[in-house]
């Protein structure tokens, strides 16, 4: 996020001479400020709980005091799946990858690049509290993220097949909605360069094709990681 304050930008704007200027452009020229402007943000506050977690964190850096963000009701297809089927594991979604990379894949890197995707997209923390009977929703500041990996490197692709089902049950057990864990990822080493990925996402927060969209950012933040290029995310 851009910051107004420093420089000229309240005069000139945030970019030299392409951008208007931030504010009153006759700030300075006041002979003084009204009281009540220093009160006027608390007019704004029911809108804390529309706020991300990184726009509050900034905004406490900057001294305000933005109080927690509150609940706030599903989508409706997310009361669907709730109302109807409780956190059943029938709702995730179970993605599966044979992949054949350069060089072995790296449990520390993909961890971390896994942990990016999480930090970027708030829905991937969101928790979800059954309160009174009714189910509500919220956004988790952290959740921790763990890659299984596993070697399957027997010449029996049945053993094979068994091995990757037990990886893909342990991926299901580890999700839980109220604690917020809706994304877990897994990989098993087949020997010969080549891995099985497994990425388990729960229903509620995604479909079929963001998490197509979840894989290629888990691969790209990946390769960013090795030769430590990675973006600074100014989505906020």
């Amino acid at each position: 996020m851009l910051d107004p304050y420093e420089g000229d930008r309240m005069l000139g704007g945030l970019h030299d001479g392409v951008s208007l200027p931030i504010g009153d452009p006759n700030f300075f020229n006041h002979d003084r400020i009204e009281s009540g402007l220093g009160d006027a943000w608390k007019e704004q506050m029911d809108k804390v709980n529309k706020l991300s977690t990184v726009t509050r964190e900034l905004a406490s850096d900057y001294g305000y005091r933005l109080g927690e963000p509150e609940r706030y009701e599903l989508a409706p297809a997310q009361k669907t799946f709730l109302n109807r089927y409780s956190d059943d594991p029938v709702w995730h979604i179970v993605q599966h990858y044979t992949l054949t990379p350069e060089h072995d894949l790296k449990v520390d890197r993909l961890k971390k690049s896994l942990q990016r995707i999480v930090q970027k997209h708030p829905v991937l923390r969101h928790r979800f509290i059954l309160i009174n009977g009714t189910w509500e929703q919220e956004e988790m500041e952290n959740v921790g993220i763990e890659i299984l990996h596993e070697k399957l490197r027997e010449p029996d692709s049945k053993t094979r097949r068994k091995g990757i089902k037990e990886i893909e049950k342990q991926l299901n057990e580890q999700l839980d909605v109220e604690l917020g864990k809706l994304v877990a990822c897994a990989f098993a080493s087949l020997g010969e360069g080549r891995h099985h990925l497994i990425l388990v996402i729960h229903h509620l927060v995604s479909d079929g094709v963001s998490c197509g969209q979840i894989f290629k950012e888990l691969f790209k933040n990946y390769h960013a990681l090795d030769e430590e290029k990675i973006e600074e995310d100014r989505r906020y």
